[in-house]
């Protein structure tokens, strides 16, 4: 624990200057080293003892932060025009800024969406990047979930404090991302919610971080629309699937394509951007999907034909809803299940 990293967090939280007035401030000096340096006297007002509550609550999980303007803070966000003043993270500290890739899309893929992005992201991890995302529902757990699975690391960009976790159903998917070498990052401190506004803001930093995002399926009002405005304005390559034009998720990765978003036939649309990635080929095998006895149960349950929901599989079993239904998400993100209108499942 340091001096500078009480004080940043103290800055970054304060009220008294506005983020603008902060920004300058560290930018007309060169880091907030320098600041702390050249102007002292404005720290004493801060609510140090709140910063340093934040700090040591961080540090007992193993976790740190980075300091806008300091040398390990990402140059990929160090160039955007809002970059957070304080990071705080969990898990692997340095990140492979060159082979970073987001994989965005709606939190309710069809199984079209989920086919394919299972396939992409198995092919993009054993290119040599890491898959970026926000650890929603979704394409967000879709590509977290298979970095996980090839032991290769991911990166979850989340947005509220570190001490939570939303949704609460990937607290599992949380812990192994760390386990696997991945990172959780979020520039709210802890105590902080996930309010609906600080997601478009949270946005920004998985955009920021990467070099490209990959639009798997999304509607014309998801969230998937603020990360690809964001990585439009940040310079960003937005990569796009293109999907059926009658499906209310393929209608704006269409529309990107159209307004001249990279079309993805295949992962090789993608890594050209990436001329220093390394390849995993020897993880690639890691990928296949190995079903729990708890989910052999679940595949035995269902019907191709028939909906049937998790509340009959409980009925007839011993196990509890939290058991259960984790199981079932990940047999969903694998494609081996598909979630129909009325909460009910068929066999895919």
């Amino acid at each position: 624990m340091s001096m500078n990293e009480i004080l940043a967090i103290a800055f970054s939280l304060s009220k008294t200057w506005s983020y603008k007035a902060k920004k300058d401030a560290i930018d007309r000096v060169g880091s907030f080293s320098a600041l702390v340096e050249q102007s002292r006297s404005k720290f004493e007002s801060l609510d140090l003892k709140s910063a340093h509550l934040q700090l040591k609550k961080l540090e007992k999980d193993g976790g740190w932060v980075w300091i806008y303007g300091e040398e390990e803070f990402p140059q990929s966000l160090s160039k955007l025009s809002d970059p957070p003043l304080v990071v705080y993270g969990h898990g692997e500290k340095k990140l492979d800024e060159e082979n970073l890739l987001a994989m965005v899309g709606t939190r309710h893929p069809t199984p079209y969406g989920k086919r394919i992005g299972l396939w992409l992201a198995k092919d993009l991890i054993g290119e040599g990047l890491t898959l970026v995302s926000g650890l929603a529902r979704g394409v967000d757990s879709l590509a977290h979930q298979v970095s996980v699975d090839a032991g290769v690391p991911t990166v979850a960009v989340v947005a509220h404090g570190l001490e939570m976790v939303y949704p609460a159903e990937n607290r599992k998917l949380k812990e192994a991302i760390l386990t696997t070498g991945g990172t959780i990052l979020s520039e709210y401190p802890f105590g902080i919610k996930p309010l609906a506004g600080y997601f478009p803001q949270r946005n920004r930093i998985i955009s920021g971080l990467c070099k490209g995002t990959l639009v798997i399926e999304a509607s014309e009002s998801s969230g998937t629309k603020h990360t690809v405005s964001h990585a439009l304005d940040q310079a960003r390559e937005v990569f796009a699937v293109p999907g059926p034009i009658d499906s209310e998720y393929s209608l704006y990765p269409n529309e990107l394509i159209s307004s001249g978003a990279t079309m993805v036939r295949t992962s090789q649309d993608i890594v050209m951007l990436y001329p220093h990635r390394k390849l995993r080929k020897s993880n690639k095998e890691k990928v296949s999907f190995m079903p729990t006895k708890l989910q052999k149960q679940i595949l035995h349950f269902l019907d191709k034909n028939q909906g049937k929901s998790i509340e009959e599989f409980l009925s007839i079993t011993t196990y509890q809803p939290q058991e259960a239904i984790p199981s079932l998400t990940e047999l969903e993100l694998y494609g081996k299940v598909v979630k129909c209108a009325d909460s009910t499942y068929l066999l895919a």
